[in-house]
């Protein structure tokens, strides 16, 4: 029998996990850093987010079925205080958006019914009035999911984004994948729920082996050119559109054949595709003309007020205040700095 490894050599073992893991929880980190300071979210509200992430996980997936864990056992999984549990229990749930967006319900109902699609299982193009096209008009197939949004306004959101196009003819030709790269106006939140979290469920049940059904392919190749990243873009969205069209059509008879046997299932099945190239990211940030705007984070604003309180103290103008707070360098009346051009 071979003898027991070293305290030393599993502790180190232990330890190289740690760090391999913390570092690439800071890879997924910056991409929702960067949607956070888009946003104007600051670190005070995402660390009282993710104590409550952490403790509603720990409730969650680490304790058995029906029992409360005290405020020591929490501390013990989460690394959070005792007199910190409490307050993050007693806080308020967030709304969960869970709501399909009209959008989405629209395209379901598009890409399922075997009539609206020809003989590859593409959408057909649909005439956009109810008077000429009838029920199978695009007003008509949208006014059946839903009458409180107009369906021209639904329609000019899809020409912008690229998940339809408007013919010589006048139809609309609808495409289940768009070729924008942004999520619909209006629809960010929820793009964000149905993306990123399904692939973030579908990851740690394939790093903890959850035995839940999942599945998780992709590729990587590298030494790519730009034109060669957006042909190989193009033709993913082509290929891959057709599959989750035929997915879709699939997943609806399903559930269709469910509730006509009065037995829907509690039961939500994901599954989408994405191309992404490193390298594009930061030829963008580095473009002047697509850096955004700064967002009015809590820490500017902090800085804006303590900035004009110091201005009244010393009687400086608001004007030069408000120049220091933005970072900028504002001079005062009868003095020339070196940052100001000569006269």
């Amino acid at each position: 029998m071979p003898p027991d490894p070293p305290a030393t050599s599993l502790a180190a073992q232990a330890g190289a996990e740690i760090a391999a893991y913390t570092e690439a929880m800071h890879e997924l980190l910056l991409p929702l850093m960067r949607i956070l300071i888009a946003k104007g979210i600051g670190y005070p509200q995402l660390d009282a987010l993710v104590q409550r992430a952490y403790v509603e996980a720990a409730e969650r997936w680490f304790v058995g079925d029906g029992e409360r864990p005290t405020a020591s056992r929490l501390y013990m999984l989460t690394g959070i205080h005792r007199k910190k549990i409490e307050p993050i229990r007693a806080a308020p749930r967030p709304l969960k958006r869970s709501q399909r967006s009209l959008g989405s319900l629209v395209m379901d109902r598009i890409t399922s019914d075997p009539a609206l699609l020809d003989r590859r299982g593409h959408p057909k193009a649909l005439e956009f009035a109810r008077r000429t096209g009838g029920a199978r008009s695009f007003e008509a197939l949208v006014e059946e999911v839903s009458k409180d949004v107009r369906p021209r306004a639904l329609l000019d959101e899809w020409l912008r984004s690229g998940h339809a196009v408007m013919l010589d003819d006048g139809r609309v030709q609808v495409r289940p994948v768009g070729k924008a790269l942004r999520a619909p106006r209006g629809d960010e939140v929820q793009a964000l729920q149905r993306m990123l979290v399904p692939a973030a469920q579908t990851v740690a049940q394939a790093v903890l082996c959850t035995g839940i059904p999942s599945g998780y392919v992709k590729i990587d190749v590298g030494g790519l050119s730009a034109d060669a990243v957006r042909e190989l873009s193009k033709e993913a969205q082509r290929r891959l559109a057709a599959v989750l069209v035929d997915m879709n059509r699939k997943a609806e008879r399903l559930a269709r054949a469910q509730a006509r046997r009065g037995d829907p299932g509690p039961h939500v099945f994901h599954a989408g595709v994405f191309d992404w190239a490193a390298g594009f990211d930061a030829a963008a940030a580095a473009s002047s003309q697509q850096r955004p705007a700064e967002p009015p984070t809590l820490l500017a604003a902090r800085a804006r007020r303590k900035a004009e309180d110091r201005a009244q103290v010393k009687g400086e103008p608001a004007a030069n205040a408000a120049g220091q707070a933005g970072g900028r360098a504002v001079p005062r009346r009868g003095r020339v700095r070196p940052s100001d051009p000569p006269s």
